[in-house]
């Protein structure tokens, strides 16, 4: 799909698109193997100097040349493409307000390796994780979890970033992630009705000595971050139908991941009790 747009050139990309859609052309090679009226020839030159230098870029895989320039709202368009620099990230806080919030468990996953982060143990090496990666899918991570990340360890992360809640809006699908998932029948089994307020109550249960409670809330992040790769190749698909490219085969979803935590049903019972509040993460 990324072949098929201009949009990453800064100011004349999108102009290049309305072009070319209107003579017939859909992809780069395409716009090379155009036959120009007279008419046309001085702007179908500076379209195929842009083609073959699109092209050449996607064979040197130079995520940057196309990331750089493109808006952010556009940035799905490099998922398949650049997928083994692809992370997912989903963080859960303690939600004591902005003095005293801070990051409780993290997790990363890139579609193959989970990598935990958890709050006085470990999560001093997620910025350094973080950016081993170049693109970071989240849900709602433009409005949560990489503003509060930079505020709570001061830095800020060289990565290009595709938030999955507004790639669904600019689909007509609004609402939170456990919503989405519903909507698409990716099952969480007894996991269903947990939120973000049961999150923020496992992490005082476990200060507080309950046993389970930190094992629970770590697969429950554990399983918000996984299920972000399925809903980005949904995400991904319906984007592609949309455009209406015929000549773009739909993603294969991903397959499920065994957990690596074992959470304590009795404590998922108590959280889904407790639990009245719905958040966007």
């Amino acid at each position: 799909m990324l072949s098929h747009t201009f949009c990453y050139i800064p100011r004349k990309g999108r102009s290049f698109d309305r072009f070319k859609s209107a003579r017939g052309l859909s992809t780069w090679q395409t716009v090379l193997e155009w036959e120009p009226e007279k008419k046309d020839l001085k702007k179908a030159a500076l379209l195929k100097a842009a083609a073959e230098e699109a092209c050449e870029h996607f064979v040197s895989r130079d995520l940057d040349y196309f990331a750089k320039g493109m808006p952010p709202s556009e940035n799905w368009l490099l998922f398949p493409y650049f997928r083994d620099s692809v992370c997912y990230l989903d963080i859960e806080t303690t939600g004591l307000g902005k003095d005293l919030d801070y990051t409780t468990v993290a997790t990363i996953y890139d579609g193959s390796d989970v990598m935990v982060f958890t709050h006085g143990q470990n999560m001093h090496e997620l910025p350094d994780v973080l950016e081993r990666y170049k693109i970071c899918v989240t849900f709602n991570g433009k409005c949560f979890d990489l503003p509060f990340l930079r505020s709570e360890f001061r830095r800020e992360f060289d990565l290009y970033h595709i938030d999955l809640r507004y790639v669904f809006a600019s689909l007509g699908l609004k609402g939170g992630l456990k919503k989405l998932e519903k909507e698409f029948k990716i099952s969480r089994g007894e996991w269903t009705d947990l939120n973000g307020y049961a999150a923020v109550l496992l992490w005082q249960w476990h200060q507080q000595g309950l046993k389970g409670a930190l094992d629970t809330l770590t697969a429950y992040n554990i399983l918000d971050t996984v299920d972000l790769e399925k809903l980005m190749v949904i995400a991904y698909n319906l984007k592609v139908a949309a455009s209406g490219a015929e000549d773009v085969a739909p993603l294969p979803l991903p397959e499920d991941i065994a957990i690596p935590y074992e959470p304590d049903r009795a404590v998922i019972k108590k959280a889904l009790r407790a639990s009245t509040r719905e958040f966007y993460y």
